[in-house]
């Protein structure tokens, strides 16, 4: 199945749609007059259309929250129409996570994970919160206070054996501290702390979740600019182990994006 692109300008509210085919790129449509300086921006499906991708935009100064749905034309990528915008909906959010926290549980014995939901970490009032996104209108799950509002990272992923990986789990950086918690998710939108580790250097710019090693559980690489590494780390319910330490890395990376991408054999397709 061939992906979709929409690439997004913030300065001044630009987005472009492309068609991918066979490692091959078309523009499909530019779309101008989008709001600018969106703090958030997410994709996923939130049960809004069945098989569609919706965006989620979020401004945390404003506190205004969009979402729009891409429609399906055959042959391009279709118009994106509003589904809702809510202004003054909850200024003040420091990061947005996308993730599912739900499933269910049918007479198979398998769980079954639900629509994506959103989590929203707000460090100045140290507090987190799940919302499930309902025709385009965010419900809150749960929330929780009292959390550390010094937070630099919260990475999603399979870090426990629990429920068969059907919800998200969470890992939590505090590079202030060197500190990383690792946090279980239940079927319920409820969260519970399975290990703290300390001593982790202050200095990972990147913590990037991905399958590395063949687990079941997802793995971790970590990348340090100023020390020019990148460490690849496999989890096993909260404890780390190291898999391999790389040395003389570029320092000027921005984005690590994980991906099945051929097993780092690059061959031009057109």
């Amino acid at each position: 199945m061939s992906a979709d692109l929409l690439f997004y300008e913030d300065s001044d509210g630009y987005a472009e749609f492309y068609r991918t085919s066979n490692g091959s790129i078309t523009l499909a449509r530019p779309e101008t007059g989008w709001e600018a300086n969106w703090t958030h921006n997410a994709t996923g499906l939130f049960g809004t259309v069945g098989g569609l991708t919706q965006i989620v935009l979020c401004n945390s100064v404003t506190g205004t929250f969009r979402m729009d749905m891409v429609t399906d034309v055959p042959g391009s990528v279709g118009p994106d129409v509003l589904v809702k915008e809510i202004p003054n909906w909850r200024p003040g959010g420091s990061q947005m996570v996308v993730g599912v926290f739900n499933a269910s549980e049918p007479a198979t014995g398998y769980w079954i994970p639900g629509f994506a939901q959103l989590l929203f970490y707000d460090a100045a009032h140290g507090i987190g919160e799940i919302y499930e996104v309902i025709e385009g209108t965010p419900g809150l799950v749960n929330q929780f206070t009292g959390w550390r509002r010094t937070w630099k990272q919260i990475v999603p992923g399979v870090f426990n054996g629990s429920y068969g990986g059907a919800v998200t789990d969470l890992l939590f950086y505090d590079a202030s501290t060197g500190t990383g918690e690792f946090y279980a998710t239940s079927p319920a939108a409820e969260i519970s702390l399975m290990r703290t580790v300390t001593g982790w250097r202050k200095t990972w710019k990147q913590i990037v979740p991905g399958n590395f090693s063949g687990g079941q559980q997802t793995d971790l690489l970590f990348y340090d600019p100023d020390g020019h590494v990148g460490e690849f780390y496999s989890v096993d319910n909260g404890t780390i182990h190291l898999l391999e330490a790389n040395t003389g890395w570029r320092s000027t990376w921005d984005l690590i994006v994980p991906g099945n991408f051929s097993n780092g054999k690059f061959q031009r397709i057109s």
